[in-house]
């Protein structure tokens, strides 16, 4: 804003008019009446006064049109400017820390109206810097490195990859840090023990897998299934940092024989907090279905099945009275062991 103030022949003055510049920075009084005026130039906010085209104060400007226009009254200001900076590294040991700084990161400067004003590329040092940045409200926004995907935290504690930036008049604003994280990798197998050793024998593909994230209180919260391949394998290919349960979905006719923690075989604690983990397996078997072998054959095999409601009693009898003639009585025409069965069960044995 510029202010027109008269100047009384007493030396005194008092405002006149007011007007702003237009976008080409210009302004205008006209018609006024003739005599001695001062312009009042009111610096704009994140400026300080440089110089003006009387060369006193560099915001007033004495102008007489008494007998003719005054055209080319000017002010000069600068910018206060100020610049943005910070630092993006990589968490490598799951406490949310930066440990290694990341070079070649893109660094993107928006304003207020979500404008890209800026890039930039972090250093050698993981150090990245915006100058002559005038006063505002911006946004840091970090874009990850495909090999570092992963964000952890940021200097602000919202979205973790901007950052939200006031900058005042003649200030900077230091460490804005972005922390990232790679990928973690969690994999392994479900195998079939075919010859009842407790070992994989037989790869067993389409068997589902869940993962479940540990938290910090303990809870362990479902995060994703997957279902292992031909050849008995599964993988988690990008999970963050932390603490895991896999979970084996034992398939249908399948029993559980063991897995690599040796504790529940259908379940396997996993901790990626500095590392993968990879050698995750599973073991299942099928449920064996032979038939029972009798210690005692009978000597005298019949020619039907026999039915039994007490197979231990009936078997030793048969073998104390070896099916011999003259143990063998007629009752009607039902013949019996003299030893006490169920008469059902002498009947089918002789029939």
């Amino acid at each position: 804003m510029v202010e027109l103030r008269v100047v009384f022949t007493n030396g005194t003055s008092a405002t006149f008019l007011n007007t702003t510049t237009d976008t080409s920075g210009l302004f205008n009084f006209l018609c006024v009446p003739p005599g001695k005026y001062e312009l009042i130039e009111y610096t704009p906010k994140g400026y300080v006064d440089v110089k003006d085209s009387d060369g006193g104060s560099p915001n007033e400007i004495s102008v007489d049109v008494t007998r003719t226009d005054s055209p080319m009254n000017e002010f000069v200001d600068k910018r206060l400017l100020g610049f943005i900076s910070g630092t993006v590294k990589e968490d490598t040991n799951n406490d949310n820390i930066g440990d290694l700084v990341l070079p070649s990161v893109l660094i993107m400067l928006k304003d207020m109206n979500n404008q890209v004003i800026g890039t930039t590329l972090t250093d050698s040092n993981g150090f990245y810097i915006f100058s002559r940045v005038a006063p505002g409200n911006f946004s840091v926004f970090e874009i990850n490195l495909a090999s570092v995907p992963l964000d952890v935290s940021d200097i602000d504690g919202g979205d973790m990859t901007m950052i939200s930036v006031l900058l005042l008049p003649g200030s900077n604003s230091t460490g804005n840090d972005f922390v990232d994280e790679s990928c973690r990798r969690i994999s392994g197998s479900v195998f079939e023990d075919v010859n009842n050793d407790d070992k994989g024998d037989e790869p067993l593909p389409q068997v589902k897998v869940g993962l479940l994230h540990v938290i910090s209180n303990g809870t362990a919260l479902p995060l994703m299934n997957t279902t292992t391949d031909s050849n008995g394998l599964f993988v988690f290919s990008c999970v963050e940092a932390g603490a895991y349960i896999l979970v084996e979905y034992t398939p249908i006719g399948y029993v559980d024989v063991n897995d690599t923690d040796r504790g529940d075989p259908n379940i396997i604690f996993v901790n990626v907090s500095s590392s993968n983990s990879v050698n995750n397996s599973f073991i299942d078997e099928l449920p064996s279905s032979s038939p029972s072998v009798s210690a005692s054959p009978s000597t005298c095999p019949s020619s039907k099945p026999s039915l039994s409601f007490h197979p231990s009693f009936f078997p030793q009898c048969v073998a104390q009275h070896k099916c011999q003639p003259d143990r063998i009585r007629t009752v009607g025409s039902i013949k019996k062991i003299k030893c006490v069965v169920p008469i059902i069960l002498v009947a089918e044995m002789f029939q």
